[in-house]
């Protein structure tokens, strides 16, 4: 026959090991969590500058546009002008040959 004995002291000889082993798991919990948080913070960060640099090169495509935009109307206004100077050059040009004309 076998004898069971209890030991009275099992527990006390335990506890200590069985909280440090809690506090142990605890910490890897904690530092497990942090380094998830640090992760999804990093992952935030990288999209808005993601985001940031989208717009910025929007701006900057709309400012290309606006300044491209903005000398072809300058083009066409210089154009314009020299066409009408061509024209009034040729009217006077006109207007003098009628005047030296012989009748």
């Amino acid at each position: 026959a076998v004898e069971l004995r209890v030991d009275e002291f099992a527990d006390a000889r335990t506890a200590p090991t069985a909280s440090l082993v809690k506090v142990r798991q605890h910490a890897a919990r904690q530092a497990h969590k942090r380094q998830q948080d640090l992760r999804q913070k990093d992952i935030l960060q990288r999209t808005v500058a993601r985001e940031d640099e989208m717009a910025s090169q929007r701006v900057h495509a709309r400012a290309r546009r606006f300044l491209k935009d903005s000398l072809e109307v300058e083009r066409l206004v210089a154009n314009h002008a020299a066409f009408g100077e061509a024209a009034r050059a040729r009217e006077r040009a006109a207007a003098g040959a009628e005047l030296t004309r012989v009748r």
